[in-house]
């Protein structure tokens, strides 16, 4: 204790020396490295960079695992409408209900078709632009009547009249028992299945449907 003018100091407790604290702290730094193996240690500059070169390589080999488990996943299945496509382009038509269902199919992949469907009105000017009846003047009034009519006694569409924002499915076009009798039971549609058993490639615009929605358009009621 000492006394400088009117202030009593008092003098601290003496602190070891780093060297002096390094042989008893060995073992207590040697449990504490065990411990905590990803923990830097600055005092050994080579030891800290291997620790990051290791931490490395073991989030490189955690994203590689990763990847492979992407790799191995199983791939997304098909929806129906693909499934269906795929098969019918791979497969010749054996029959003349599944030329017409291929045609069916063909036409609604030719088309530049939204998830929900085509419109009506766009679904009537596509089937005339798939028969080669692209101009404005080749689609007349009664006849795209006459088309609608037709499709709407098959249950293509449902109400009679064009109603706002109507769309028609792929389940109900395509996958339509109904249409697919009525143009296998169109005569020039069986005379193209039989060009086609010949090895005759029928042409642009004279295909199954096409030839159906001719016969469609084309057809004058008789007037008594």
């Amino acid at each position: 204790m000492e006394r400088t003018g009117g202030l009593r100091l008092q003098r601290l407790p003496e602190v070891p020396r780093i060297e002096n604290l390094r042989g008893s702290s060995r073992g207590s730094q040697g449990r504490s490295e065990s411990n905590h193996s990803w923990t830097h240690d600055f005092r050994d500059p080579i030891r800290s960079v291997n620790r990051r070169e290791d931490l490395k390589l073991f989030r490189n080999s955690a994203k590689d695992q990763l990847n492979v488990g992407r790799e191995m996943a199983p791939r997304e299945v098909l929806p129906a409408k693909e499934e269906v496509s795929l098969r019918l382009l791979a497969d010749q038509p054996r029959s003349l209900e599944e030329f017409v269902q291929q045609d069916l199919d063909t036409f609604w992949r030719w088309c530049p078709t939204p998830i929900d469907g085509l419109h009506r009105c766009g679904l009537l000017v596509k089937l005339f632009d798939y028969c080669g009846l692209t101009r404005k003047e080749n689609k007349a009034g009664d006849k795209v009547r006459r088309l609608n009519s037709e499709l709407h006694a098959l249950g293509v569409f449902t109400t009679d009249q064009v109603e706002p924002n109507q769309r028609v499915p792929y389940e109900a076009f395509v996958q339509s028992r109904r249409l697919r009798e009525a143009v296998q039971n169109c005569s020039d549609a069986k005379r193209s299945w039989e060009n086609k058993r010949r090895g005759c490639r029928p042409p642009a615009g004279q295909t199954p449907l096409a030839l159906w929605v001719l016969s469609i358009i084309s057809f004058e009621p008789k007037v008594h």
